[in-house]
């Protein structure tokens, strides 16, 4: 029996590089260190408007792959990829700012790590309302970024949501990349922008039921009932939640809908039930405090509205309400807490102008340092 001639050592390290060639060694994990440098770059390019930066966060590659996993079979996957690659390099940023406004902010809550993955969660506030968005990090050639963004208001990932309106549209008999529904969405944005209420739902009656019925749909729908009506907002939160009973979105979105049917006990256990899904945030405190003034519990609200001052000194309009309680009480104590606010530029000069006008002997307060 003749045997082949055992290969010499430089021939196992060629054929040990060949092999190497063909497969691939997994990423490194993202470390809390990198993690919590990648939120400062966000929170910069937020707070500064900067376009270009936060349509970089995710990665498109990533963001694909998993939107064709989140929708199954596609005719063709070329149309997830493009609704992927539309939404992480032009829509996340513009969406973000346009939301954000001139006032609003985007601020770290939590950085936590699970199943070995690095995360960061996100609170974006502006005009009284609330979002979170939880990213999911990964390392890159371009070093870190997010493979994907878990939309607390929509209750999912972003990819489940591309995917959800393209097996929409498939169902709906149109497949085309999806650009269409973008435009109608846009379209009623700019109709609700320009205060036209009306036809923006007269607009998205137009669209195919099984379209109205999609989550993201649903929640421009609720969009619209806002600026319809109370009772027309109240009725859209229903449907939404009798087709999503289950979805974490149903927290967040319900708080409002209680507190209008002055259901208080239930928007305080939302505002619970919200609270413990992000892992705590301060700002439910201010929430909390606000419902409790509805309720004229003036001792519970203060001991919220303290608690989240505490936490966040510089939320001006947790400053402001707590002063409004102080003035009844402790005249003093509301002094030392304006002028404290605006020694650090807590409150701006709209935010005191509103102040004086209904006090306006807080002025020479304030001034003379009493």
């Amino acid at each position: 029996m003749a045997f082949l001639p055992f290969p010499k050592t430089a021939s196992l390290l060629s054929l040990a590089l060949v092999l190497c060639a063909s497969c691939s060694l997994p990423p490194r994990p993202v470390t809390k260190e990198e993690a919590l440098a990648f939120a400062k770059k966000i929170e910069r390019a937020a707070e500064k408007r900067r376009l270009s930066t936060l349509n970089n966060i995710l990665d498109v590659s990533a963001l694909q792959g998993r939107t064709r996993s989140a929708g199954g079979i596609f005719e063709n996957s070329a149309v997830a990829n493009s609704a992927a690659e539309s939404f992480a390099k032009e829509r996340f940023g513009s969406t973000l700012i346009n939301t954000l406004g001139s006032d609003g902010t985007y601020q770290l809550i939590h950085q936590y790590e699970k199943d070995h993955i690095q995360h960061l969660l996100f609170r974006a506030y502006a005009s009284g309302k609330i979002n979170y968005h939880d990213f999911e990090l990964i390392k890159t050639n371009e070093g870190v970024k997010a493979a994907d963004v878990f939309f607390f208001l929509s209750g999912q990932l972003v990819s489940k949501t591309l995917a959800d309106v393209l097996r929409s549209l498939q169902s709906a008999g149109r497949t085309g990349s999806g650009n269409e529904e973008v435009y109608q969405a846009d379209s009623i944005n700019h109709l609700l922008a320009r205060e036209e209420s009306q036809k923006a739902n007269e607009y998205y009656e137009t669209l195919p039921v099984v379209l109205r019925k999609n989550k993201s749909f649903q929640l421009i729908h609720i969009k619209i009932a806002g600026k319809l009506g109370n009772e027309q907002y109240v009725e859209a939160l229903k449907e939404y939640k009798s087709l999503f009973p289950n979805d974490p979105s149903v927290a967040l979105l319900m708080i409002k809908a209680y507190v209008l049917q002055k259901d208080y006990s239930h928007a305080l256990a939302s505002i619970n039930t919200l609270d413990s899904l992000v892992g705590t945030d301060p700002y439910q405190d201010y929430e909390r405090g606000i419902i409790y003034l509805v309720m004229k519990d003036t001792a519970a609200a203060t001991t919220c509205l303290e608690r989240n001052h505490r936490n966040m000194p510089d939320f001006s309009q947790s400053i402001l309400r707590l002063s409004t309680i102080y003035l009844a009480r402790d005249r003093n104590k509301a002094v030392r807490l304006l002028k404290n606010a605006v020694d650090s530029h807590y409150l701006d000069q709209h935010n005191m102008a509103e102040l004086y006008a209904i006090h306006p002997e807080l002025k020479k307060d304030i001034g003379t340092g009493q």
